[in-house]
């Protein structure tokens, strides 16, 4: 599908920025990002001239019916692989300890950048039952068809756990086929952007605990709540009384839990967010329930405000459903699925710098149902390491897309960096800047970070090369930089 997201619904996508904790108080989650025309504007990559046309994929026109040409390399010719890596791997040493000062103020409740695991609302492994509510006011009704549609993005994104955790996750959805009337008007529940960014406003307070408190209650004659982690409210189209969204997390901004029949409830949320596409509601469940779980915000909130950076979303650009919930990549890199309990240890290389042995590796993409190795992880320091992994575009994903997107991405993870504020960041090959992802200029401006055959970066005294590359793996070679 050629989704072309304009820049007047990017402005929605601070939604996607997570639930609010209690760094909140100080720096609300819900800040915007920064949808402004970077000072030196993005810049489109010539795809024509940089890609060898030998590997050029045409096998698919935009809608005007003009081919669109994608880039399956850079036209560079690849260097001998060094020799596969005979080392044993060490994963413990891939356990960073999470030093930022948002875990050190907030221990138990922040969300993680690193080790140890900690998950102290919903634990990331194991069944986790959602129960959804569809609701409907006085002054607005819902129809059979948009159960439909709701039933569609809740299935689809307890779909997207399962697979992104290769089965640890699974979330059991419970939804009503009909819709329940909440006792008012959408004006007796509106809660507006302002209002929204607000945390702990005296306003948004009210209104969470007025959420919680009627929805449960309307559906609870009806619905069995036993075992409920969370209550999803879904909402007739067109509706008017959540400028922006709404949702309270246990740990966090949920001052009231709900009180059910069958026990407490602890997480809420609703997606308001009328210039949503409905297709996409599903990432915006998948990206605040990884917060649930602990997961961080991958992108920074300021990072194009920082001088010389000029990098909207931040570092992890659009790579990452919890840097950027808008696409076009809807997965999740292999550090998250580490600190999520997601990948077996044999799944992955782990090496300190001092003692790692310079070889290379062969990678299944991130997100391929093969059993084998998908990432090498390199410690270079207390608080770092670089993170090495193969790429395929997925189903799930938005294209086509300017720049192909299979290949390879290497970057850093820093513990010392909070939440929020750019912990993990996309190394990119030399000349490489930004471009808009989808043709036509749509898309927030996305880092060029793909590594195709051919291409090499370096960062923290390491050098990676892409040797060869195939439809489900790639080979690179890790070597030392001379000192």
């Amino acid at each position: 599908m050629n989704l072309r997201i304009l820049s007047a619904i990017g402005i929605a996508s601070i939604l996607l920025s997570g639930c609010v904790s209690q760094e909140a108080a100080q720096a609300p989650d819900a800040a915007p990002v920064s949808t402004s025309a970077p000072e030196n504007p993005p810049h489109w990559a010539d795809s024509v001239e940089l890609c060898d046309t030998a590997l050029v994929d045409t096998s698919f026109s935009i809608s005007d019916g003009a081919q669109e040409i994608l880039c399956g390399t850079d036209g560079q010719v690849p260097f001998s692989p060094l020799p596969s890596s005979t080392q044993e791997s060490n994963p413990e040493i891939c356990e960073i300890k999470d030093v930022s000062s948002s875990r050190k103020r907030f221990p138990v409740e922040s969300l993680v950048v690193g080790f140890p695991r900690k998950f102290h609302n919903i634990e990331s492994t194991g069944p986790q039952k959602f129960s959804v509510i569809p609701v409907q006011f006085y002054d607005l009704k819902g129809s059979n068809s948009e159960l439909i549609s709701h039933r569609e993005q809740v299935e689809k994104f307890a779909d997207y756990y399962s697979k992104v955790s290769a089965g640890r996750l699974e979330i059991e959805i419970s939804m009503a086929d009909t819709w329940f009337d909440l006792p008012g008007s959408q004006s007796d529940y509106s809660v507006s952007a302002e209002e929204y960014r607000s945390a702990y406003g005296d306003r948004i307070v009210a209104m969470r605990k007025k959420w919680m408190m009627d929805g449960v209650a309307v559906a609870d004659p009806v619905m069995d709540f036993t075992g409920t982690q969370m209550v999803i409210f879904v909402l007739p189209e067109g509706q008017n009384a959540l400028g922006l969204t709404l949702q309270a997390f246990y740990g966090g901004d949920l001052v009231y839990e709900g009180k059910s029949n069958e026990g407490n409830i602890r997480n809420l949320m609703v997606i308001g967010m009328p210039e949503t596409p409905k297709h996409l509601h599903w990432a915006y469940y998948a990206h605040e329930v990884g917060h649930a779980i602990s997961l961080p915000d991958w992108y920074s909130s300021n990072f194009d405000e920082k001088p010389g950076d000029n990098v909207p979303i931040g570092p992890m650009s659009t790579f990452e459903m919890m840097s950027s919930g808008w696409g076009p990549s809807f997965t999740m890199s292999a550090w998250t699925r580490w600190l999520s309990d997601w990948l077996d240890e044999s799944q992955f290389f782990c090496q300190d710098y001092e003692t790692f042995e310079p070889a290379s590796f062969s990678l299944l993409n991130i997100d391929s149902e093969e059993v084998g190795r998908k990432a090498v992880i390199i410690r270079t320091s207390d608080t770092k390491a670089v993170i090495v992994e193969s790429r395929r575009v997925q189903d799930i994903d938005e294209g086509p897309t300017t720049r192909s997107r299979n290949g390879v991405l290497v970057y850093t993870i820093d513990t010392s960096i909070s939440h929020g504020e750019g912990a993990l960041a996309l190394v990119l090959p030399e000349g490489r800047g930004l471009v808009y992802p989808y043709p036509d200029s749509g898309g927030e401006a996305s880092l060029d970070a793909v590594l195709y055959l051919g291409n090499s970066v370096s960062t923290e005294g390491l050098t990676v090369s892409v040797n060869e590359t195939s439809l489900d793996f790639d080979l690179v070679s890790i070597s030392k930089n001379q000192q």
